[in-house]
């Protein structure tokens, strides 16, 4: 049996069946027998003893994990690591990543995905949540929910060789919903190993499904590779009618805010797909304050990401503010009549060191502005 069922059932016993597995180093913790969280333990191994009756797992200051296999989790659950001295966990085999059944927080961690050929985060092909049946285009099909959400937070995702996060094929039109994905605070280094025509680095078209809300903040994604996906955010083709009869969702919400992207979507680029919600009055899109360099290469950033709807009739819908998008020669995308707001920055931001992943900005207007991920951001006078 892999680990990842096992993890399964462990997880189940121990934060939804009894008050608490083994006790974890802290001061309410007495006797012999208690148990530490040490370098070199497998992941799945240490949320397994180590989850709280809330699903969370709390890491202490600096311990360094590794993840061997696949770990699936089939309840909600945290993970979080000091915010002073972030765990670090290295995923240690081609297929190392997780997979969930419900809301995932990462917080405070370094991850080292290197070695892994899997996605980071994917949602499970065997759901252990119940479905919501819709008839739609004359087929029944099976709509899985995740309530909690799906958040990473002050971490650094260094190697991602695959998808960010994905879903699966699920037998029997079954199709995947995540209520809220979050990055926030954080640091992606992607090393894609080939382009692709279809892939997406949050990519929820296996099945067809959409996030009901999105936000990259305050966060950084960069590619370190030749190579890319041609899109940054792929949905299927199901739209707002059909979530609403199954959960009661009224509207969608997409956002960049504040975030830095380098060399992403770079080849043939398109950056968002979603046609089950392009052009609905019930989508909402919002990119502020963001600088975009060499991405999304066929076609503007703001097209793209409004997947080629302007929202002239209904501008309430989109939301631009002190966007970069800089072209690798060092010109710049026409947003055309997506991006209309005329504070479209076409100043290059002088990054300090982007081969060493160092974006640190100074005296350019995103500096004076503070555009982009706040922790390159420096004052100009400094």
């Amino acid at each position: 049996m892999k680990k990842s069922l096992i993890l399964c059932a462990a997880l189940l016993a121990c934060a939804f069946g009894f008050q608490s597995c083994d006790k974890v180093d802290n001061p309410t913790g007495t006797g012999p027998t208690e148990a530490v969280i040490d370098n070199g333990m497998d992941l799945a191994e240490v949320a397994t003893k180590f989850v709280d009756a809330k699903g969370v797992v709390t890491l202490p200051a600096g311990v360094e994990l590794v993840l061997n296999e696949p770990v699936e989790f089939v309840r909600p659950i945290t993970i979080v690591g000091d915010e002073k001295e972030p765990a670090t966990i290295v995923f240690n085999s081609e297929d190392a990543g997780f997979i969930i059944n419900g809301g995932l927080t990462l917080k405070n961690i370094k991850f080292d995905c290197n070695a892994s050929k899997a996605p980071f985060i994917q949602l499970s092909k065997n759901p252990a949540v119940n479905a919501s049946k819709v008839n739609a285009w004359d087929t029944d099909y099976y709509f899985y929910l995740i309530a909690d959400p799906i958040e990473v937070i002050n971490c650094y995702v260094d190697g991602v060789n695959s998808f960010f996060l994905t879903d699966n094929k699920i037998e029997n039109n079954g199709v995947w919903f995540p209520t809220t994905i979050l990055v926030d605070n954080s640091i992606v280094r992607l090393s894609t190993p080939a382009n692709s025509s279809s892939n997406a680095y949050f990519y929820l078209n296996n099945g067809g499904g959409f996030a009901k809300e999105m936000t990259v903040k305050n966060s950084t994604f960069y590619n370190t590779t030749d190579f890319g996906f041609r899109y940054f955010v792929r949905y299927g083709g199901f739209g707002i009618d059909q979530a609403k009869e199954a959960f009661g969702w009224d509207k969608t919400t997409l956002s960049y805010e504040n975030s830095t992207f380098y060399n992403v979507c770079q080849n043939d680029g398109q950056w968002g797909n979603y046609n089950g919600l392009a052009g609905k009055t019930t989508s909402f899109w919002t990119m502020t304050n963001c600088i975009f360099w060499n991405c999304s290469t066929s076609g503007s950033v703001p097209r793209r990401f409004l997947h080629g709807k302007d929202y002239s009739k209904t501008p309430e819908n989109k939301t631009f503010l002190n966007n970069t998008y800089m072209k690798k020669d060092g010109t710049f995308q026409d947003p055309q009549n997506y991006d209309t707001t005329g504070t479209n920055i076409e100043e290059d931001p002088q990054f300090a060191d982007p081969s060493k992943g160092d974006f640190t900005i100074k005296g350019s207007k995103q500096a004076e502005l503070g555009t982009g991920d706040p922790r390159w951001v420096t004052t100009i006078n400094q």
